[in-house]
């Protein structure tokens, strides 16, 4: 008996037709569950730093990569190329990035699965900028000082940069003032002020703080009290009114002017220290304005007055003097002043006939042979040191020599 191998073969091909078919689409993995989209978070500005938002992990959020054993790699890219080393969730934007276009790709991978690669929109371009400064002020007026803050500026973190700091005065470089604090000047009343930061480094630019409130004077400070002056004199038509001193304002820089008023109104030119009342002043009120100037300074005016509200057509009447004594030659008469309504000094002038005697100017007159038959008074005057009061002299009631 012979026994061949017919149809074995055709066995065999029946086996091979008996398996199942494998389609591509079993062949193909599925894919991992990724979010719909990506994108980048944070400010394009040097130094800042990006985040590749791809939703996992924000708080109260579930991740959308749900598939068991994801794992997210990251890759960030410049204008679109891969930037070396730059694989991390976050990129800190640095100084080669200028004018570039920032994005990243991330790519989930989870095992028995197909990995998904998403690829987040474009960055604006990068900024080339310093972040302004702060001006805080102490104060709009001349001599206080405007304080300059830095904003916070990662940049420094990522390059070496040096921070330089220029105050212009309406566009001009002040020759100086070339730190953060500024003390303002008279040349910065009405002036508009900026406070310009330049980093020095790669690709860093200028950038300006404007500090646009008005300055503003200062204002001088009050005369202290003793240190202003008061009028001395008589306000009387034809007796001198003076300020003898001018005012201390505790800068010997200050200067010092001055206008007499009356009632309140400039006399036109009398801006002396020193004031003779005349006829159309008789009855008003007689002050002067003491005005201290300084640059930089608002001008500070004070008004003073004298003890009498009004200014006397002469002097009053109870100022005159009185005569006691026997009118005989080889007598001594006595002068006793009158009321002068103030705290002064009375002089006296004794007279023959209305005429002055010579060395007869003490309280107490000897009559001599040549004052028989004579009529004979005495003159008071007000005595201040350095000032005049012509004017106002009272003569006592004559006495007649027997």
């Amino acid at each position: 008996m012979s026994v061949t191998a017919v149809g074995l073969p055709a066995q065999a091909a029946e086996a091979q037709r008996a398996r199942p078919a494998v389609t591509a689409e079993a062949a193909a993995l599925k894919p991992v569950a990724a979010p719909p989209a990506v994108a980048v978070s944070g400010a394009s500005d040097i130094g800042f730093q990006l985040y590749a938002n791809d939703a996992s992990g924000l708080a109260g959020v579930p991740s959308p990569w749900t598939t068991k054993g994801t794992k997210r790699t990251f890759q960030w890219l410049r204008n679109g190329a891969v930037i070396p080393g730059a694989t991390s969730a976050y990129y800190e934007v640095r100084a080669s990035d200028v004018g570039a276009k920032i994005s990243f790709r991330v790519t989930g991978s989870a095992p028995g699965y197909k990995s998904v690669t998403l690829t987040s929109d474009s960055t604006a371009p990068i900024n080339n900028r310093t972040p302004s400064p702060t001006v805080f002020e102490t104060g709009q007026t001349v001599g206080s000082e405007l304080v300059g803050y830095p904003s916070v500026d990662p940049w420094i973190a990522t390059v070496p940069v040096t921070m330089k700091y220029q105050w212009l005065r309406n566009g001009v470089a002040i020759p100086g003032a070339t730190s953060l604090n500024y003390k303002l000047t008279a040349a910065d009343l009405k002036a508009s002020l900026v406070l310009r930061t330049q980093g020095i480094g790669p690709s860093k630019a200028v950038i300006d703080a404007v500090y646009s409130l008005p300055v503003k004077p200062s204002t001088l400070p009050k005369v202290p009290k003793g240190y202003m002056p008061s009028l001395l004199g008589y306000p009387t038509v034809g007796a001198t009114t003076s300020l003898p001193i001018p005012p201390i304002w505790g800068d010997p820089r200050v200067k010092t002017t001055y206008q007499w008023l009356r009632n309140g109104e400039p006399i036109p030119g009398a801006t002396g220290t020193s004031y003779d009342p005349v006829a159309a002043d008789v009855g008003k009120r007689l002050t002067a304005a003491i005005t201290g100037s300084l640059a930089g300074f608002a001008p500070l005016t004070v008004e003073v007055g004298t003890f009498l509200p009004k200014v006397k057509a002469g002097a009053p009447k109870e100022a005159a003097p009185t005569i006691s004594g026997t009118a005989k030659v080889g007598s001594i008469l006595t002068a006793k002043k009158g009321i002068w309504r103030m705290p002064t000094n009375v002089g006296f002038k004794w007279q023959r006939n209305g005429v002055d005697i010579k060395g007869a100017g003490a309280a107490t007159y000897k009559l001599t042979a040549a004052d028989k038959g004579k009529s004979i008074t005495v003159v008071s005057y007000i005595i201040v040191p350095g000032v005049s009061f012509t004017g106002l002299r009272v003569s006592s009631a004559p006495v007649n020599v027997g």
